[in-house]
């Protein structure tokens, strides 16, 4: 199907989210694709992968216009829009594939699946504290939710030396359908307060960020 949500909030921020039910040749035709974008899409040879790129390729058309948005990707594989203004940010995980963008604000965004498997590195990205509020009746949505909105403030800060356990802290919340929460961010003497925003699909958890710090 294509894309299921698309939204507009009043910061400027642009969210589009798409459900993967097509296959790779499918979702080509759908897609304006430069010659680079056709090289690089070449690449993949991987079903998943080739359908998790080209949705999150439509949805960037979506937002921004088809064929308008010349998206190009830095070193790291981060993408990036190369011939307008404006931070995008994208996420894909099982069926789901997500685009958050803001013209003058950096962004991030996540979408995970609820799995019990989550419990396996919960101490690896949390704190004592953070483990120390999670919901007793929602287990898995809560660290699976947490583990997504650090995915999320990592990659609207976009420092890779930032440590998911020391330097990312999201303040207590309880799991709901639509809900938000306060983060801090702290490295290298930097800080920042910032408000994540969670949407529950199905059994995904998608959060996301926009760097407007709230103090």
């Amino acid at each position: 199907m294509p894309l299921i949500s698309k939204e507009r909030f009043s910061d400027g921020t642009e969210l589009g989210l798409w459900e993967i039910t097509e296959d790779s040749a499918t979702l080509e035709a759908m897609a304006v694709l430069s010659e680079d974008e056709k090289a690089f899409l070449a690449t993949f040879r991987n079903e998943t992968r080739r359908c998790h790129w080209l949705s999150y390729r439509l949805i960037i058309g979506h937002l921004l216009g088809h064929g308008m948005a010349v998206v190009k990707y830095m070193e790291s594989g981060k993408p990036y829009i190369e011939n307008m203004p404006g931070h995008i940010s994208v996420t894909h995980s099982g069926k789901y594939s997500a685009v958050v963008f803001n013209e003058g604000f950096r962004v991030g965004i996540d979408i995970e699946q609820i799995r019990p498997r989550i419990e396996n590195v919960a101490e690896r990205f949390l704190s004592e504290k953070e483990i120390s509020c999670i919901h007793p009746d929602a287990r898995h949505e809560h660290l699976v939710s947490l583990w997504a909105a650090k995915e999320a403030l990592f990659k609207m800060w976009g420092q890779s030396e930032v440590e998911f356990k020391d330097d990312l802290f999201v303040e207590a919340f309880i799991p709901q359908p639509v809900h938000s929460a306060l983060a801090t961010i702290s490295h290298n003497g930097n800080s920042g307060q910032y408000t994540l925003f969670f949407t529950r699909v199905e059994d995904y958890v998608m959060a996301w960020v926009a760097e407007q710090p709230k103090i």
